[in-house]
C-alpha cells in the first residue's frame, strides 16, 4: 500500500493508497462526510450504534454534518447498506451524557415493511437495515465488528474510512483504491447475510432505555413512517431523561 502525497493521482497508482491518517475523536466524521458528499453509487456503513437511527448526538457538529450528507446521498439515489448493533444502541442510550435532539427527524426517515423490518426511505425505494447476529458462525463477535464507511463512486473509484482504537485514542484511516473496492464487496456480502432489523426489536431496545417508540412491525404501518405523535413522544422522553452535555464520548457511534 502506498501513501498518497500532494499532486499524486490515484489513477496512476496500481495499488491501494492511504489518503490520510488522523487521530482524534471526530475527524472520521469529517472524512466520512466528504465521501458522502461525492457522487456515490454504493455506500456501506457499520457503527457501534447508529447515527441513522438516533440522529447526531448533541454537540457533535461533525456527526451532524455526516448525517445530513448521508441522507443527501441516499436522496440522490446511492445504494445504501447499513448494519447496526442493537447492543451498541442500547449502551449508547444509557450514557448519561448522550443526548439526541434530532431523534424525531431520524425516526421520521424510517419505515417498516409488511414483515415489520426497518427500512430507510429513498426517492423511489427503501433500503433495509440489518443487525449483527452471531448465527452459526462460532467465530462471530457481534461486539467487535468494524467501524467503517466505504463508498464506490460513479466513476468506479472506491474509498473508505476505518476507525481503530489504540488505548483511549482513535485513529482514522482513509484508504482509496482497488483493495477498497474488494473490501466494499465483502461488506455488502456480509450485509446480505445479516438479519433484518425488526421494529419490534428496535422498540424493545428503545423501551429499555430512556425512550419509547410505539411504531412496531404492525402491518398497518407498512411502507409508512411511524405516527408523528409516537416520534415526538420518543424525542421528548430521550431529551427529558438524559443529562444534557455538549460532549459525547462514544465516538463513531
Amino acid at each position: 500500500m502506498s501513501r498518497l502525497v500532494s499532486g499524486d493521482s490515484d489513477e496512476a497508482l496500481p495499488t491501494t493508497v492511504l489518503v490520510s491518517l488522523v487521530t482524534g475523536r471526530r475527524d472520521h466524521y469529517y472524512a466520512a462526510k466528504e465521501l458522502a458528499d461525492r457522487d456515490c453509487k454504493r455506500m456501506f456503513l457499520m457503527q457501534r450504534s447508529s447515527t441513522l437511527i438516533l440522529g447526531p448526538e448533541l454537540g457533535w457538529t461533525a456527526e451532524a454534518a455526516f448525517y445530513d450528507a448521508l441522507l443527501g446521498s441516499i436522496d440522490r439515489g446511492s445504494e445504501f447498506y447499513h448494519v447496526v448493533s442493537l447492543e451498541g444502541i442500547a449502551r449508547h442510550l444509557l450514557r448519561r451524557q448522550s443526548v439526541f435532539p434530532r431523534i424525531e427527524v431520524a425516526l421520521e426517515q424510517l419505515v417498516c415493511d409488511e414483515q415489520g423490518s426497518v427500512h430507510v426511505r429513498a426517492p423511489d425505494r427503501t433500503w433495509p437495515l440489518k443487525v449483527v447476529t452471531e448465527g452459526d458462525d462460532v467465530d462471530m463477535k457481534p461486539d467487535r465488528q468494524a467501524r467503517v464507511f466505504v463508498v464506490e463512486l460513479t466513476d468506479g473509484t472506491a474509498e473508505g474510512v476505518l476507525v481503530l482504537d489504540l488505548g483511549g485514542s482513535q485513529s482514522c484511516f482513509q484508504l482509496r483504491g482497488p483493495d477498497m473496492k474488494t473490501y466494499l464487496q465483502c461488506c455488502i456480502e456480509f450485509y446480505a447475510g445479516c438479519t433484518a432489523l425488526r421494529w419490534s426489536a428496535l422498540g424493545t431496545v428503545l423501551a429499555d432505555g430512556p425512550v419509547t417508540i410505539t411504531a412496531t412491525g404492525d402491518r398497518s404501518c407498512n411502507g409508512r413512517r411511524g405516527s408523528s405523535r409516537c416520534v415526538r413522544k420518543a424525542s421528548q422522553r430521550i431529551q427529558m431523561t438524559q443529562s444534557i452535555q455538549t460532549e459525547g464520548d462514544l465516538a463513531w457511534h
